[in-house]
């Protein structure tokens, strides 16, 4: 065995694989009836030997897209007035990240040498989704009734088998003997380094182990082996109906309405926890509360993620107008209302899977084992119901979220007016098209950071002064008082913090350095150093996030086309538009109302200073 100290790597194979295939067919049962059908299948397949870390000629991980399509249609007309359509099918959209690796019962890494297991494990999602829709057209005197139903069905399923299998870590630890520098008279501290991380691999010496563990359904706490798995479903039901209605030979009106309902975003086994709200209490109440609960949520388990919104109608409005009654002048203008999916799935995941308490990282350091008898991992211990302390125990760093209770539908209010006139065989038309966004769907961080009320701030802009007189005086950029530096002072504040605040410390003097107040504070939280100050209404938590109906937005532009067909077949269009959008939603930093801010995800922090 010899290290590979020329950095020499091996070539490994790239490919793209892409199959496709395609199948149609149409049936005249009768002169009013027909029915088509589509069969649609594509699959691509993509090495992926940028997550190679072996001598693999042939990447044993790779995506994979397997994706068919069924559509069936039965068209109708049982009268010379009346045709319906029936329409139906489904289409599964998987993307996988898949491994051929053949893993034993446990891994162990870490060798000095390149580790012949590919350690990436299967993960992805499956996305399916499902139509129904019923359309039907009515004809008598001027109106052509259009009425129908429509549902979509959407379950999506990511899974994750990340860690699910202990790793064991190669090393020396605190009872593995090390090779010494006696032993080896003259070596250098990195040479040294380099013997005894080859002494760890030959040895076998195992110095730590992690591994991930995750609930199979409410009742079976943490299981061995067990990958992340869950099962979203959401469902949209709609009906509608619309009359166009030739009201003169030069005016036609389109008038009409739609009822849409979005059942609330499920995950099928309840496999989330939420807040549980007390009665009366307002789920914003209810985060900021240190003392609050934590139990499984989801329509199995009794507790919904958000209420049922029921009351979505959707009017719609147009017409289209020959001014003149030459054919060369038109006016048209519309205006509806559509609900809309904001990302739904996405947004209620994000929210709902905030809180911690249904995954677990089982970790040892310092231990002294060998690889030839590995130590068991010990499962963690599972609890549900929890309080917001259980998850603050566990993590310094620890959020919760919720969707808002009363969270109801987004909608959008497109509408356009446009003329439109032929001059010299050019088509001229000049228009304006908006849309509205409204009570379109935002989280927001109600747990913000407080410097004032407990006299932090105050103390800090002492610090910085303290530390600009003795910088003054020669002594350096020292924050903490100092009898024998002239107009320093005491910090009443930073002397109820964990070590006086560490102002010593050169990751919380960079800060007092940079004139960071917030960041310090919070640096001193994710760190368990706050003492008895507290610089957050809820302490058991570092964000609080609730998605609400908060956000809106508008697009509004004035859009000029021309067009013309020339006779030899050639088409010419030309066309600008001249548009503006403005939305209060746009990026997880965007402000809002008052002093909060959108934030999903749990802060980035400083690095870690030290207690000691």
């Amino acid at each position: 065995m010899r290290r590979n100290t020329a950095g020499y790597s091996f070539l490994a194979r790239n490919n793209t694989k892409r199959d496709n295939l395609l199948a149609k067919v149409d049936f005249l049962a009768t002169t009013k009836h027909t029915v088509a059908g589509t069969f649609s299948w594509n699959q691509e397949r993509v090495d992926r030997n940028d997550q190679g870390n072996d001598y693999s000629t042939a990447p044993k991980v790779y995506t994979d897209t397997s994706r068919p399509l069924v559509s069936l249609n039965w068209r109708s007309a049982p009268g010379p007035r009346l045709t319906n359509e029936l329409r139906g099918g489904f289409f599964f959209s998987p993307t996988q990240f898949i491994t051929d690796e053949e893993f034993g019962s446990a891994i162990v890494t870490n060798f000095v040498f390149s580790n012949p297991l590919n350690t990436f494990r299967n993960q992805g999602r499956y996305t399916d989704t499902y139509s129904l829709q019923d359309n039907a057209s009515f004809t008598t005197g001027r109106h052509q009734f259009q009425f129908g139903y429509q549902y979509q069905g959407i379950r999506a399923n990511p899974y994750n088998e990340a860690a699910t299998i202990p790793t064991y870590n190669i090393g020396i630890g605190t009872g593995n003997p090390a090779i010494s520098a006696a032993q080896l008279p003259g070596i250098s501290s990195n040479d040294l380094t380099a013997a005894n991380n080859l002494f760890a691999s030959l040895a076998g010496y195992i110095t730590s182990y992690t591994q991930n563990f995750q609930v199979k359904d409410r009742t079976s706490g943490f299981v061995a082996g067990q990958p992340s798995v869950r099962n979203y479903s959401l469902n949209n039901h709609a009906v509608y109906f619309q009359d166009n209605w030739k009201v003169r030979p030069r005016l036609t009106l389109n008038v009409g309405v739609r009822w849409d309902y979005w059942s609330p975003v499920d995950e099928r086994d309840s496999l989330f926890l939420l807040p549980v709200l007390g009665s009366g209490q307002s789920a914003e109440t209810a985060l900021l509360n240190p003392v609050g609960t934590l139990d499984f949520a989801g329509r199995s388990a009794g507790r919904p993620f958000y209420k049922r919104d029921l009351n979505n109608f959707a009017p719609n409005a147009g017409l289209a107008w020959d001014i003149f009654g030459d054919g060369k002048t038109s006016l048209r203008m519309g205006y509806s209302i559509s609900y809309v999916n904001d990302e739904m799935i996405t947004s209620i995941g994000n929210s709902v899977g905030t809180n911690d308490g249904l995954t677990s990282t089982s970790q040892r350091t310092n231990l002294s084992a060998r690889a030839s008898s590995l130590p068991q991992v010990v499962v963690p211990a599972f609890k549900v119901p929890r309080t917001f302390a259980d998850n603050n125990a566990l993590n310094s760093q620890a959020a919760l979220g919720m969707p808002d209770p009363n969270l109801v539908t987004p909608y959008v209010q497109p509408c356009n007016i446009g003329i439109q006139r032929e001059v010299k065989g050019f088509v001229v038309e000049a228009r304006y098209v908006g849309n509205h966004g409204t009570k379109l769907w935002r989280a927001f961080d109600f747990n913000q950071i407080d410097i004032n009320s407990n006299g932090f701030l105050d103390d800090f802009k002492r610090a910085v002064n303290n530390a600009t007189l003795a910088q003054a005086a020669g002594r350096g950029f020292q924050p903490a008082y100092n009898a024998a530096v002239p107009g320093s002072q005491q910090l009443p504040v930073f002397a109820r913090l964990a070590s006086g605040g560490l102002l010593t410390n050169a990751t919380i003097v960079n800060l007092i350095r940079q004139n960071a107040p917030g960041e310090l504070a919070n640096t001193y939280v994710i760190n368990r150093l706050q003492g008895n100050v507290n610089f957050y209404a809820n302490s058991n938590a570092l964000g609080t996030n609730l998605m609400t109906n908060y956000s809106n937005s508008t697009y509004n532009a004035l859009q000029f086309d021309v067009r013309r067909q020339v006779r030899s077949g050639l088409f010419l269009q030309a066309n600008y538009s001249y548009s503006k959008v403005l939305s209060d939603s746009l990026g997880i930093r965007s402000r809002g109302l008052k002093r909060f801010w959108t934030r999903t995800t749990p802060r980035s922090s400083a690095p870690a200073p030290h207690s000691t």
